[in-house]
């Protein structure tokens, strides 16, 4: 059993989170269910961590001391790429903001996922389809009718709710 700062990292993480959710079971039924999902997940990863820097793991032939973050990339973009991509990115996220602005978020998340997955990823219009649907009955049934959230309607749709 080695004891490293990975392991005290991953400790002290597991502890925030079980934190988290303990302070999570004093709210209110609506705002507790973030944290718990959040905290279990993250808790359950750190603990997992700790586990495997207790246990240690033998190097094999091809593994190197350093960790991941410390590897150099292997080739570099242009920074003219990086410019254009990081443009067309926050044109996307800035587009998704005017649609919930104006037709409201029931409208805005469909239609904003079905753009993005048809003229982004280069999905088929069926697949694009089907992750709409699915996105769009999570944000209402799950969001709307199960845990009652108010979603904001948008500027022109809001007579539609």
């Amino acid at each position: 059993m080695q004891v490293n700062g990975s392991a005290m990292v991953g400790l002290f993480y597991s502890l925030v989170f079980a934190l988290a959710m303990g302070t999570a079971w004093h709210l209110p039924p609506q705002a507790t269910l973030f944290p718990l999902a959040a905290g279990t997940a993250g808790l359950i990863l750190s603990l997992y961590q700790v586990v495997r820097e207790l246990k240690g793991r033998a190097l094999g032939p091809d593994d190197d001391h350093r960790g991941y973050l410390d590897l150099q990339p292997q080739h570099t973009l242009p920074d003219a790429l990086v410019a254009r991509r990081a443009l067309r990115m926050l044109s996307w996220i800035m587009g998704f903001y005017l649609l919930t602005y104006l037709i409201g978020y029931p409208f805005a998340v469909p239609l904003f996922v079905f753009a993005y997955l048809l003229l982004e990823a280069g999905a088929r219009w069926w697949i694009c389809l089907l992750i709409t649907t699915g996105v769009w009955l999570v944000v209402m049934v799950v969001f709307h009718q199960i845990l009652g959230q108010n979603i904001p309607h948008g500027l022109y749709l809001r007579d539609l709710f």
